[in-house]
Formats: C-alpha cells, structure tokens, sequence
C-alpha cells in the first residue's frame, strides 16, 4: 500500500519509475480518458435519437448534436 494521492500514478511509479509513469499519466489524461468519455457519449446519442426516428436510422447531424449536448452537460462540474 502507497499512502499517496494519485492513484495509479503512485503504484505505476514505484514498481517501474518515473518516466513511465510519467508517460502513463499522459496518456491517460490526454488520450485515454477523453476518448473513452466521446465513445460513451456516441453511444448515448444513438440510444437517444432512435425513439425519435422509427423504422430508420437517425441522420449523423441530429446525434452528433445529441453528443455534444450530452459531453457538454456532464462535464461541468
């Protein structure tokens, strides 16, 4: 046990050093976390649409709009 604040930052530091955990941080908060919170968000937006548009697909405007809505309200906080 690590009794540090940061994760797993902290653990990825102690068992392989500082420039791949480095590394990993990046990643993490640049690529990893961003992307998985835009395929949530995708997903979302075709749940959303599809009652609006029976029998059909719903047109890529109307759910990238309903995407950017729904990262736009839940990453206020």
């Amino acid at each position: 046990m690590i009794p540090r604040s940061g994760g797993e930052y902290n653990y990825i530091r102690a068992a392989f050093g500082d420039i791949i955990a480095y590394l990993y941080a990046w990643t993490s908060v640049i690529v990893t976390k961003p992307s998985s919170f835009a395929i949530i968000s995708v997903g979302f937006a075709e749940y959303v649409t599809s009652p609006f548009y029976p029998g059909c697909t719903p047109p890529a405007t109307i759910q990238k709009c309903a995407s950017a809505f729904c990262i736009r309200k839940f990453l206020r906080c």
